[in-house]
């Protein structure tokens, strides 16, 4: 069945926020296992783009490089805790996050999902996106990735000094005029990362 680029957007990003929980996780024991950084991002990254992804994906394609646009979320001097009350958010989770993403990162292989995934370079991509019409290089991607619906980037994540909380924003691309960006706020537990609340920064649609 064919979607539309809009309903594809709501299939990927909206069910994010069925997944809100308005209560913040406890503090954890002092017991509590903390994961290398790295491994920890991933784990977020992956639980992420598994529960808002619908289970018919085919194909994600996703940014190589992490972003380092966080304009979006706290713009050029913006007041970083009015920001953060806005967002229900800590803080200090906010401003780590802002930290994080000061430099790119570049992923490798290590997301754990069930639906096919490639990492678009940005010597690919400039190579897909080379022309002047939107259009016409949009048709390029889909007849590159005929199954994938859009493209996806990911920001660093920033996590709390417990790692029990995690800051993640996303990007969606779907067209010359689709696409989204919304900050995920996530907490672990026992079973993983589960998203706590996604806030939707921006959205272009026709």
């Amino acid at each position: 069945m064919k979607h539309t680029r809009r309903a594809l957007f709501a299939l990927l990003l909206m069910p994010l926020l069925a997944l809100a929980a308005p209560a913040k996780p406890a503090a954890p024991p002092a017991a509590a296992e903390a994961l290398p950084e790295d491994v920890a991002q991933y784990a977020v990254w992956s639980a992420l783009l598994a529960h808002g992804l619908p289970a018919d994906t085919r194909e994600i394609i996703i940014a190589a490089q992490t972003t380092t646009d966080t304009n979006p979320v706290v713009a050029p001097g913006a007041n970083l805790e009015a920001v953060a009350k806005k967002l229900a958010l800590d803080p200090a989770l906010l401003r780590g996050w802002l930290r994080a993403n000061e430099s790119r990162e570049t992923l490798t292989p290590r997301l754990t999902l069930k639906a096919k995934y490639q990492l678009l370079d940005d010597a690919t991509r400039a190579k897909i996106f080379a022309g002047e019409d939107p259009v016409a290089n949009w048709a390029r991607f889909k007849q590159r990735y005929p199954d994938a619906p859009g493209i996806l980037r990911l920001s660093r994540a920033a996590f709390d000094p417990f790692q029990q909380q995690a800051l993640v924003y996303l990007e969606f691309s779907c067209g010359p005029a689709c696409g989204s960006g919304r900050l995920i706020h996530a907490a672990r537990d026992g079973k993983g990362w589960k998203a706590l609340s996604g806030e939707l920064i921006w959205i272009a649609g026709p």
